[in-house]
């Protein structure tokens, strides 16, 4: 496969992308503006003058929110449906600060040395290697990216990356267990704590990390009856990996305890989502140069 020519393969986000920000949120935001006030302090600027990329910014959940206080947020994403929604959202809400584009994590980025003060990267590190790579153990495009991620930042700066690991895929989504062979592949695209950790490290950051419980459907998480919605569904790329037959299976199991009315519904929940909320769904790793 082509750097240049490559996206994701894991998920066609082309066709899903007109729904994909019905069913994402921007989980550990939190994190981001605290880290960008800590900046701020250190070199004497306000935040109003920091500039952020957005790395596999999708259709712009982070940046729409980030750029209202920040001077400018630079947005790359491969997928051009995932592209067009993103600035579409930037136009209708009258932000002029975002300056999206097309480009792909396995090259370099076209950016100076230490062009950004922080540099985001949201859900997308399970989708630079490909599904065998990743079982080896060895992740050839995600060291790149956070080699890329060490040049373009300035001193002090800091790339926060939030991601999803084998442990709270499986266990941090109410619903995984009813679609085991689905969650299974989507595991073993997913890079473990350890190896993030270490992966950032060796490119020259320091390194910690947070657990992050916040579903990233947001409100949308615990509506029981929603994960029944095809479209709802589309939006989840986990899902999109569910052979027709096991998705059949979880569908009947849905069903059956959506017809057994509200209280069912919300202890079908109750049991299977007290891991996520002691463990989180995501985790945000934050790696300060």
């Amino acid at each position: 496969m082509s750097a240049t020519n490559a996206g994701s393969t894991f998920y066609d986000y082309d066709e899903n992308s007109q729904v994909y920000s019905n069913t994402r949120v921007s989980v550990g935001l939190d994190l981001i503006k605290e880290k960008l006030s800590e900046i701020a302090e250190k070199t004497k600027r306000p935040v109003t003058e920091l500039r952020i990329l957005d790395a596999g910014a999708g259709t712009g959940n982070y940046a729409t929110d980030l750029a209202k206080g920040v001077k400018e947020v630079v947005c790359v994403e491969f997928n051009d449906g995932m592209l067009s929604v993103l600035k579409k959202r930037a136009a209708e809400q009258g932000i002029t600060n975002i300056t999206a584009m097309k480009g792909s994590l396995f090259d370099k980025l076209p950016f100076d040395d230490k062009s950004f003060d922080v540099v985001i990267c949201n859900q997308v590190v399970h989708h630079l290697d490909d599904i065998e790579v990743a079982r080896s153990g060895k992740y050839p495009m995600n060291t790149h990216a956070s080699k890329e991620f060490f040049r373009v930042l300035s001193s002090p700066g800091a790339c926060l990356v939030n991601f999803t690991t084998p442990e709270q895929n499986f266990s941090g989504w109410w619903y995984s267990h009813l679609i085991p062979r689905a969650a299974k592949v989507y595991s073993d695209r997913c890079l473990s704590e350890e190896t993030l950790i270490n992966m950032y490290k060796n490119s020259g950051f320091s390194v910690l990390t947070k657990p992050v419980a916040e579903p990233l459907q947001g409100a949308h998480y615990n509506e029981f009856t929603r994960v029944l919605d095809a479209s709802y569904r589309n939006g989840d790329s986990m899902w999109g990996a569910v052979p027709k037959d096991e998705l059949a299976e979880a569908l009947a199991t849905l069903e059956k305890v959506a017809s057994e009315g509200k209280e069912a519904q919300q202890a079908f929940l109750d049991k299977h989502d007290a891991w996520r909320k002691e463990n989180g769904q995501s985790t945000t790793l934050i790696a300060s140069k």
